[in-house]
């Protein structure tokens, strides 16, 4: 026994347990190390610092998936045969137009227009009170990202988002609403069309059916009225759609030893992912890293092969982010374009608004928080060795590798849900799940399987899991996800638009949205007092340049964007901690004229004392906002 454990692969996964265990120090380092966050007061959300368990994460992936693969490779001789099945035909050129017409009926079905969000009563979400102040901010001239003009989010969705709000000619928050529903349009058609070309017709619409019932699709739907429903200001796709485009074409242009053109129009990819959504950046990266590695374990791919791929890779990005940089080096803002882009990630990393699970949260998705990260290493030890007899997998078949890849993809996404830990951000990080359950129906059972009984039982198995550790897919109502598409198309008669006479609050919001009877969850503010209030502040204020401090009752965002206010040049993203706030204080000192006026819930903040310090002689006048107070302290003329 003993002999045969040393000729076999028990070796390579004692070493890789060995490592592990010795690597793990370091997470435990972690736990107890101080970031330099931890000394900064005033953060407006908690502070939780979880460096120590993504550590854990992925070591856990390093000692399931790549160690053992690595050291298998390093210890046995290329003596393994090829595990693969017959290359499918090619489809022709009609075929292929056809089924990809037919996948973007099927996507636009379930996420396009018509939308009617005109009429789509719901709450202003404080999600989109904190975007829509960029945008107002781009509105008076700011260069995009910068300042006051930055969001949270990458600046590309920042710019498409500002230009898609003036292309449909009234900039408001309906055609706000529409640039995110625009965004989850644009989502789902790649990852359709991505499974069609991948997989064929039929596996895509159970990608998207799967997809749209449980994964970061799921956030948006239609509701009974016709109108589209969703998680406006925050659900967006787009933020991991990089990855799930990337690596697994990246692995089938490996295995086909594609020409290097092929390799930079994935880089290209890469970069315009990453111009979106900071997400892109990161876990493209680490989805690419992975792949790499297991195909070379695998010896899909050589060293030599496997260097050159990245280089081309880098060169695709860099020809998106080059662009880009130059631009904000022309004016002279390369710095804080990139303080920006890193500004939030960087406070996530540390522990801003880390959270463990809420216990008031829904239920079922507790499974797929806890066991999404051995289901998914289950399906990759499966993929990766083959069990008679026991030895890795050799030059893997692109269907494999795809599989792989796609592994690898759902492994690095799913890192964030352990520090935003709620529902939300375990949806949000599974957009490679509904490829992963397909193919493990489809495809898993014939590499761990010769007879048909054993594929069987293999596709009940996996089966079995997927609805364990996801229950939602047990307990979604799949009839009425289908049908409910049906009732965008139901005529409704067209209602005359209504003059404001210049009030631009109620204009920014449109006549059909004005009498919600909340502004936003908690606020304990209607809508029509909260626009009552912009106008007040509108025509006190006017053009002046403006800080918006914190309200009780909105975000500063909200009141900038429905009172058409002219923000100051305030020099950073977001005003999180104290330290943020007294950068802001030092630019108000050290730049008065730059700043006309304050608005604030209060005058006990050190950017209302830095202003009425720097403006003597200012005024302050005292408005009310249903039953909570608000200051602005307008500067002498």
């Amino acid at each position: 026994v003993s002999a045969r454990l040393q000729q076999g692969p028990a070796v390579s996964w004692l070493l890789s347990l060995d490592l592990g265990i010795l690597l793990s120090v370091g997470a435990a380092a972690l736990l107890v190390r101080h970031v330099p966050e931890e000394a900064i007061t005033g953060w407006n959300l908690p502070l939780l610092n979880k460096q120590w368990l993504i550590a854990l994460y992925n070591l856990s992936i390093l000692v399931v998936l790549v160690f053992p693969a690595i050291f298998e490779r390093l210890r046995t001789a290329p003596d393994g045969e090829a595990i693969s099945v017959p290359r499918r035909r090619k489809r022709g050129w009609l075929a292929t137009w056809l089924g990809v017409l037919g996948i973007s009926a099927v996507c636009w079905y379930f996420a396009g227009p018509p939308w009617h969000l005109d009429r789509h009563h719901r709450p202003f979400d404080w999600h989109e009170q904190l975007q829509v102040g960029p945008m107002q901010a781009m509105s008076k001239g700011y260069l995009p990202y910068i300042g006051p003009a930055s969001m949270t989010y990458g600046p590309g969705t920042e710019l498409l988002l500002y230009g898609g709000m003036r292309a449909q000619r009234h900039f408001d928050l309906v055609s706000f609403r529409a640039g995110w529903a625009a965004f989850h349009l644009t989502a789902v058609l790649a990852l359709g069309i991505s499974a069609y070309f991948w997989m064929g017709i039929i596996p895509a619409i159970a990608v998207i059916l799967l997809a749209m019932g449980y994964s970061s699709l799921s956030f948006y739907y239609t509701i009974a009225d016709g109108t589209f429903a969703g998680f406006y200001g925050w659900a967006n796709p787009l933020r991991y759609i990089a990855p799930v485009i990337v690596a697994p074409t990246l692995a089938r242009l490996v295995v086909r030893q594609s020409k290097p053109i092929g390799f930079v129009l994935l880089g290209v990819i890469w970069g315009l992912g990453a111009w979106l959504a900071q997400e892109n950046l990161t876990t493209t990266a680490a989805a690419l890293t992975l792949t790499v590695t297991l195909l070379w374990s695998t010896r899909t791919v050589s060293i030599e092969a496997a260097m050159r791929s990245a280089a081309y890779l880098v060169l695709g990005f860099a020809i998106v982010a080059s662009p880009v940089l130059l631009f904000y080096a022309w004016h002279g803002e390369a710095l804080g374009f990139l303080r920006a882009y890193l500004f939030f990630a960087k406070a996530t990393v540390a522990g801003f608004a880390n959270i463990w699970w809420p216990p008031q949260d829904v239920v079922p998705d507790v499974y797929a928080y806890y066991y999404t990260l051995p289901f998914v290493l289950t399906l990759g030890v499966l993929a990766l060795w083959s069990a008679r007899p026991c030895r890795l997998a050799a030059h893997l078949d692109e269907r494999r590798a795809l599989f792989l890849a796609l592994i690898c993809v759902q492994c690095a996404c799913f890192q964030t849900a352990l520090l935003r830990s709620d529902s939300s951000h375990v949806l949000m990080t599974l957009i490679a799940l509904p490829f992963l359950l397909v193919m493990a129906v489809t495809d898993l059972p014939r590499w761990v399987a010769s007879a048909a009984g054993g594929r069987l039982i293999v596709r009940v198995v996996v089966a079995i899991l997927a609805l364990a550790v996801y229950p939602t897919l047990r307990a979604r109502s799949w009839g009425d996800l289908i049908t409910a598409p049906l009732a965008k198309y139901k005529h409704e008669s067209a209602q005359p638009p209504i003059s404001y006479e210049g009030r631009v609050a109620y204009k920014r919001v449109t006549s059909r949205l004005t009498n919600e009877p909340e502004l936003a969850g908690g606020s304990r503010l209607t809508m029509q007092q909260f626009l009552d209030f912009s106008m007040q502040v509108h025509e006190i204020i006017g053009n002046r340049k403006t800080y918006v401090g914190p309200l009780y009752f909105a975000d500063a965002g909200a009141l900038l964007f429905l009172a058409g206010l002219n923000p100051a040049p305030y020099p950073t993203p977001l005003t999180v901690n104290d330290e943020v706030r007294r950068v802001v204080a030092e630019h108000i000192r050290a730049h008065p004229a730059e700043y006309e006026c304050f608005v604030g819930a209060t005058l006990d903040l050190v950017e209302a004392r830095a202003f009425i310090a720097a403006h003597p002689g200012a005024v302050t006048k005292q408005l009310m906002a249903g039953r909570f107070d608000a200051f602005i302290v307008l500067a002498a003329d």
